[in-house]
């Protein structure tokens, strides 16, 4: 977040285990050069709890679990004025951003629909209050 406008920086598709998921939060978050304030916000289903535990364990990433509320379909319709204020933003060029983009434009009546529980999660936690550290968002597979 920066000057009130949320900056999606990188966004990774796939399905881990639990040693895997973590390197990547890992990873992602050395990448990012988040300090000591930021958190790891962690959809808490599938292994979140375990994946929380492991990576304070081993890492000492602050991270937070998040019960989602409402149906997705919601959660985007809350999240509707903020991207029509266009206080979202992606970068141009990276490789990420069209696919990204495009599943998001067509939920939802595509089959995938982890691209919005991202953006939604994104602008909920990074933009939810003024005074949030820098954000990452994993949502854990099965």
């Amino acid at each position: 977040v920066w000057k009130n406008k949320l900056y999606l920086t990188h966004f990774e598709k796939g399905r881990w285990g639990l040693p895997d998921a973590a390197r990547k939060v890992e990873q992602n978050h050395a990448r990012m050069q988040h300090g000591r304030r930021s958190k790891v916000w962690i959809e808490n289903k599938a292994n979140g709890r375990s994946l929380k535990q492991l990576l304070e364990r081993e890492t000492g990433i602050n991270v937070l679990l998040e019960n989602i509320k409402g149906k997705k379909l919601e959660r985007l319709e809350n999240e509707l004025p903020t991207l029509e204020a266009k206080k979202v933003g992606v970068p141009i060029g990276e490789t990420w951003v069209e696919p990204f983009l495009a599943q998001c434009l067509g939920f939802p009546l595509l089959a995938h629909d982890e691209e919005v529980d991202c953006l939604t999660g994104a602008i909920r936690t990074g933009l939810g209050t003024g005074s949030r550290p820098a954000v990452s968002f994993v949502t854990p597979k099965r």
